[in-house]
């Protein structure tokens, strides 16, 4: 095979780091400045290194993720299509082309936590720490994706990341985690040496003994070997597994003379005994005396201890039992064949299902997954797979309601009218003088403002069976449309226009059952793409404007008051004089809660982030208010209600509340969680509802409104609300329809006071 010059250049992973020359030193203090903060150090150095490297489909497999499991993404190429030399050709220096042709950039929540402890002073919920990422990945990225038993993938791991680490000290890019990183680069010296140990016993595991007694006794191994019978009829031999069961009760009767209740277990190697002299004895008398085969090897003894499994699935087990499984320190001794226990070390990992005979021995039925000494579990494995569950659609809801009973479906629908295509006309007008085009925004893909397209030449629908078509005068902004356009939520289709609700005109209907609703209707709607001039919407699903109603009150009204006003009438339905705890007072949907709290006489209890935000909440009928920033909730919320706690929760925050509204729940209480804004809310083990007999509720507006009925009936007394007892409906601001990112930004930073409102003829 010919070889290229290309191919004979050194590939940037020799064994040694070159050492720079003074002016190259002098240079990488320019390039890695240390007053530069050290998350735009390490993204210049992860950039550098990948293009001063030759990197092959093996050596980029490994780079890529391990930056990608350390909070880094590929970037998109913003080139113009010009290679490097075509770059240097149009002028461009060294410096220009590296960081035109960067292909990663940090996670924006990593940066977004880094800048929030520089300048807000507050807990970073990512931090920079070689030596944890290096032990994380080696001992569970490495091993899920990659083929770690073979020595050659081994290699080439531990060179990357060597290299790697090497470069980050020749070079001074962050010499004040020197120490970590040198650390991290012996941690591969110790995967080097224990991972091909892991792979044999990984291999060997359970063993012959463990394994005759799984065979014997009900395990994963019973029943699994073919017989005599039916390897001669129709079974090759190389289709059998398992023990003969006449193998099985010699081994297990060896192993029982030789050394004189199932449970799912995480275990730690804690000591390896080989077999001594008296043991091998036995086992010499036992095959020359009693006629056992060569197959019975002699055994040692594995003690292991019990060791928490960082991953593991929540278990609902009674108080009792979870009391006895937490005892960390119990000791276990398996007999495990002496080739297998050569190679075990102390300190390594396994998950393994564990049995035992009344008689008292235990043994290994089966090995789920092994892990070396230095096993890490970081939330990086959760944060980079975590995918919310997507909206269920019509047809489930169809099948839940009539297995269940319709009072009984609860389940979680993220869109409003499924299956309907985003459609928009204009007032007053017949089809044909309507426009063909329309303005609106639109997302080809999922991620951050950046993805909002303001478009003005999309083309106007026509309004099909059961629907209008109206010209929207004011749109609703929710936080579920930030949802949609991350992705957190999946959209129908592509493109897709956002948006859940509007007031507009009806300026032509459709065919079919239309609720009495003509053209000229000025009308509230909930319907799929709203971020628009116009929209064509399902009847059932829009009602005509109260007398009186101003538009923008309307539309600033409906989902969020709806919102509120079904969790308080069946998410938990509040009484005068229930203690209420309302998180995010303030925000939109929180306003709401507050004033219809009142409205019904409960005694609320808010939480907000600003003593503005404190200001405004109190001000709306939350008489007592508490600022997160700097008071503890749960002590507030106990002192309040003298230590009973709250009837009921509201929490639209999620992930970072969710523990905390537990804690600050009443005995019989109902903790509804009706919102993800700082992210979902991991799973959860149901047995933390025990504890105070607590109800968890996960709602949505739209269960609650499925029927033309039952929606007529809550925008009916929504409205009494706002019109009668004149709720004041706060409206933060009205956007243009193309400051559409401005908009979505303000609403994620938290910068919103009461509704956001776009204006689409701007």
């Amino acid at each position: 095979m010919a070889l290229s010059k290309n191919m004979l250049k050194p590939t940037g992973f020799e064994s040694e780091e070159t050492p720079l020359t003074p002016s190259e030193y002098e240079k990488a203090l320019e390039k890695y400045n240390p007053e530069d903060s050290i998350i735009s150090r390490l993204e210049t150095a992860v950039n550098s290194f990948n293009s001063n490297r030759k990197m092959h489909q093996d050596t980029r497999a490994v780079f890529e993720k391990l930056v990608s499991f350390g909070g880094f993404r590929m970037k998109s190429q913003f080139q113009g299509g010009l290679n490097k030399k075509q770059m240097k050709r149009e002028g461009m220096s060294k410096e220009e082309i590296e960081l035109a042709s960067a292909h990663y950039c940090l996670l924006e929540e990593v940066t977004d936590s880094y800048w929030k402890e520089v300048d807000d002073k507050q807990k970073p919920s990512w931090v920079v720490d070689f030596e944890a990422l290096a032990k994380a990945f080696l001992s569970s990225q490495f091993l899920h994706h990659f083929h770690w038993y073979d020595p050659k993938q081994l290699a080439t791991a531990m060179m990357v990341l060597r290299n790697f680490y090497n470069y980050l000290v020749v070079h001074p890019v962050c010499p004040e985690y020197k120490e970590q990183i040198l650390a991290a680069s012996a941690i591969c010296d110790v995967a080097e040496q224990e991972l091909p140990k892991l792979a044999v016993v990984g291999r060997s595991l359970p063993g012959a003994f463990n394994s005759a007694c799984s065979t014997l006794f009900g395990g994963a191994y019973a029943d699994v070997h073919l017989s005599k019978a039916a390897q001669d009829s129709w079974a090759q031999g190389a289709d059998n597994v398992g023990l003969d069961r006449d193998e099985a009760i010699i081994i297990f009767k060896a192993g029982v003379a030789a050394h004189s209740t199932a449970e799912h277990l995480g275990l730690e190697i804690t000591a390896v005994e080989l077999p001594d002299a008296d043991v091998k004895e036995t086992y010499e008398i036992l095959r020359k005396r009693e006629g056992f085969h060569e197959y019975v090897h002699t055994m040692g003894k594995l003690t292991c201890k019990r060791w928490k499994i960082p991953f593991e699935h929540p278990v609902d087990l009674p108080a009792h039992l979870m009391k006895a499984k937490a005892d960390i320190n119990q000791r276990f001794e398996f007999l495990v064949e002496a080739e297998t226990l050569a190679y075990c070390v102390p300190g390594m990992k396994m998950v393994a299902v564990v049995k035992e005979l009344d008689v008292g021995i235990k043994w290994i039925d089966c090995v789920e997954s092994m892990h070396p000494t230095f096993h890490t579990w970081l939330l990086n494995e959760q944060i980079r797979d975590w995918k919310e569950p997507g909206p269920a659609t019509d047809w489930m809801q169809r099948a839940m309601a009539k297995k269940m009973g319709e009072a009984e479906a609860e389940i979680e629908v993220a869109t409003l009218t499924a299956h309907l295509t985003p459609r928009t006309l204009h007032p007053r007008r017949t089809m044909a003088s309507l426009p063909s085009k329309m303005k609106g925004v639109i997302i080809e893909k999922t991620g951050g403002t950046e993805v909002l397209q303001y478009k003005t030449d999309l083309s106007v629908p026509s309004p099909g069976e059961g629907q209008v078509l109206v010209k929207n005068d004011y749109v609703g902004i929710n936080y579920i449309d930030t949802y949609f356009r991350s992705g957190l939520y999946p959209a129908p289709q592509y493109p897709y226009i956002l948006g859940r609700e509007a007031e507009g005109t009806v300026v032509k209907a459709g065919s079919g059952e239309l609720y009495g609703l003509k053209e000229g209707d000025k009308v509230l709607m909930l319907s799929e793409g709203t971020y628009a001039e116009y929209t064509a919407a399902n009847a059932a699903k829009a009602v005509k404007v109260k007398e009186g109603l101003e538009a923008k009150v309307g539309a600033a009204a409906l989902l969020q008051g709806l919102t509120a006003l079904t969790l308080i009438r069946e998410a938990h339905p509040v009484k005068k004089g229930d203690w209420v705890l309302v998180h995010a007072a303030a925000g939109g949907t929180g306003l709401w809660l507050v004033q219809l709290l009142k409205a019904v006489g409960a005694n609320i209890v808010g939480t907000a982030s600003t003593q503005e935000k404190v200001d405004l909440a109190r001000k709306a009928g939350a008489e007592h208010m508490i600022n997160y920033s700097h008071e503890d909730v749960k002590s507030k919320v106990m002192e309040l209600t003298k230590d009973a706690g709250c009837i009921a929760v509201f929490d639209g925050v999620g992930k970072t509340t969710f523990d905390l509204s537990l804690d600050c729940l009443a005995r019989k209480g109902s903790m509804v969680s009706f919102g993800n804004a700082s992210g979902a809310v991991p799973p959860v083990t149901i047995a933390r509802l025990s504890a105070k007999n607590a109800r968890l509720m996960r709602p949505t507006l739209f269960n609650y409104i499925a029927t033309r009925e039952e929606f007529e009936h809550y925008v009916d007394e929504l409205m009494d609300f706002v019109t009668k007892d004149k709720l004041d409906v706060r409206i933060h601001e009205t956007y243009a329809l193309s400051d559409v990112a401005r908009a979505h930004n303000d609403l994620e930073g938290r910068k919103t006071t009461g509704k956001l409102l776009l204006d689409p003829s701007k």
